[in-house]
């Protein structure tokens, strides 16, 4: 499954039976007020970011422009979100290999691909791992953005 539309595909992956609703639900609350959050960061310092105000006054300020009165109902709403996320992620892949030392090299640096890396990803299921990098020639990393959400072996 493939898609530039967040919210979209969680609706897929629900209606797909890979999430259960309330995952499904959770999920694109947590995606909706993330954003929200992100825009309003980045109307505040007109730059690109994703950093909360780490000073109090700072915080007390962007939480106030985000429609919280207090900064305790900001961090209580911002600690909700992440832990709902935190516990439907580790639902969907309780079962799911480690991508610890274990599993292998996986750099994605740089336009050479990783010797290790390659070793890796075949062991991982990719049949043709140094065949991604050739539609973008952007090297292994811009590939497995690419295929991100479809099956190793269709890569």
């Amino acid at each position: 499954m493939r898609g530039a539309r967040t919210l979209d595909m969680l609706r897929q992956l629900h209606a797909e039976n890979w999430v259960d609703a309330e995952a499904a639900q959770d999920l694109s609350r947590a995606y909706s007020f993330l954003r929200r959050i992100e825009h309003r960061l980045q109307m505040v310092g007109d730059e690109q970011t994703q950093r909360l105000p780490f000073e109090a006054p700072a915080l007390a300020r962007f939480a106030k422009f985000c429609g919280y009165a207090r900064p305790e109902r900001f961090s209580a709403a911002m600690i909700g979100h992440l832990s709902r996320v935190e516990t439907h992620y580790a639902r969907l892949f309780e079962d799911a290999p480690t991508l610890g030392l274990e599993a292998g090299n996986l750099v994605f640096t740089g336009v050479v691909d990783d010797p290790e890396t390659m070793t890796t990803l075949r062991r991982l299921g990719f049949q043709r791992p140094e065949r991604l990098r050739r539609p973008c020639g952007a090297g292994i990393s811009g590939a497995v953005r690419r295929c991100k959400g479809r099956a190793p072996a269709r890569c």
